[in-house]
């Protein structure tokens, strides 16, 4: 695909809909690294039981939105091409603003989720420091 092709996409979601979708792409980076470093802590069982147990609580809470990812980044590229295959053959895209705003309203949520995992993990980890320290 050309370059100018993806700039005219690109312009499309940033003036209908002020949207790009780095977004998704940013969501997704995050929601792996808080993925990574949860199958890290679950790995070391050396920590209190109330601990595991909050681990396992998270990982759950992970394991949930990587079912519920996949989704929303597959309507991202629905959406996607749909505009380029417009945009391609000389016409102007025809997306429902009901439909890309329930798909913004899914992916806020995601988001949502995804931030707040990554408090309760920054939580944990203090936790963690605090009960190694009171061990030595």
């Amino acid at each position: 695909m050309s370059e100018k092709i993806e700039e005219q996409v690109a312009e499309f979601f940033a003036k209908e809909f002020s949207f790009t979708f780095n977004s998704v792409e940013g969501l997704h980076d995050l929601f792996n690294s808080l993925r990574e470093f949860s199958h890290h802590l679950s790995e070391n069982h050396y920590y209190s039981e109330a601990i595991n147990k909050k681990v396992m609580s998270i990982n759950l809470d992970l394991h949930s939105l990587s079912l519920e990812l996949p989704r929303i980044a597959e309507q991202a590229n629905s959406f996607d091409d749909e505009a380029t295959i417009a945009l391609l053959a000389g016409k102007k895209p025809s997306i429902s603003k009901s439909d890309f705003e329930s798909f913004k309203k899914k992916l806020a949520d995601s988001r949502k989720r995804v931030v707040e995992l990554n408090e309760s993990l920054q939580i944990l980890v203090k936790e963690i420091k605090a009960e190694y320290n009171g061990k030595v």
